[in-house]
């Protein structure tokens, strides 16, 4: 019976913690940086490619794998939640839902907070100001972003769902995640423009001129989700392995 008995929270955390602190380290800092670095170049920097990814990877690189450390602590909770949306049960589904979304919100306020402190921090501006411009993104991370991460946590388990059944291939379970990754990173990062820097003067002309800002910055996103989502859903496939082997 004690062979059939299910580990705990801190059992499943040990199995999963190491694909998802390779996650922080091979999937969220390069996504970071070349995010930065695709956004910079979108809008027009003589910077070279290089130097950009080396300042992306100091800043928004580099708080998002501190963030994505931090963010194992609640990968047990989110592996649970995956589990559950796909089951057959209603009741297990709505749980699976409220789990993606509970775990996301936590994940992406402290990660969003990191991330704009070290940028803002990069770039030379004062702690205070850092320490603003992380808690304004870290709320607007946790506010948008459920909704983004739930989405992409129900196409992470659709992807693996594809590649079992007959016809569908094994790579689907990669390749739907990261499709799925580059729309939501695109539009995600999008949307964060226009919330971080306004509407300018207001009225059809604000608006536009928000569009206009916001362009390079979805464009990043959705360099960076295409790899973000790569890279999720191959740290979920590591996990679900030795979650499997160690059962």
């Amino acid at each position: 019976m004690a062979k059939d008995k299910k580990p705990g929270y801190l059992g499943t955390l040990g199995q999963v913690a190491p694909s998802f602190g390779l996650k922080a380290i091979l999937g969220d800092l390069p996504k970071g940086s070349v995010e930065y670095a695709t956004e910079g170049k979108l809008r027009g920097s003589k910077s070279s490619f290089k130097s950009l990814l080396s300042q992306g990877a100091r800043g928004r690189g580099g708080g998002r794998a501190i963030g994505g450390g931090v963010g194992i602590l609640t990968a047990p909770l989110f592996m649970k939640g995956l589990k559950n949306v796909g089951s057959k049960d209603p009741k297990k589904r709505r749980t699976g839902l409220a789990l993606l979304g509970s775990t996301a919100a936590v994940y992406q306020g402290q990660r969003g907070f990191i991330e704009g402190y070290r940028a803002a921090r990069s770039v030379n501006l004062g702690k205070g100001t850092a320490a603003r411009r992380g808690l304004i993104l870290g709320g607007t991370r946790a506010a948008y972003k459920t909704p983004s991460a739930i989405a992409l946590g129900l196409s992470i388990a659709s992807g693996r769902k594809r590649s079992r059944q007959k016809g569908g291939s094994k790579y689907d379970k990669f390749l739907i995640p990261a499709l799925s990754g580059a729309s939501l990173g695109a539009l995600a990062r999008g949307v964060e423009s226009m919330t971080m820097s306004g509407m300018g003067e207001g009225g059809r002309k604000g608006l536009m001129e928000a569009f206009r800002r916001a362009a390079p910055a979805a464009g990043g996103g959705a360099v960076g989700g295409l790899l973000g989502g790569l890279v999720l859903s191959a740290a979920v496939d590591g996990a679900m392995k030795a979650m499997k082997k160690e059962s």
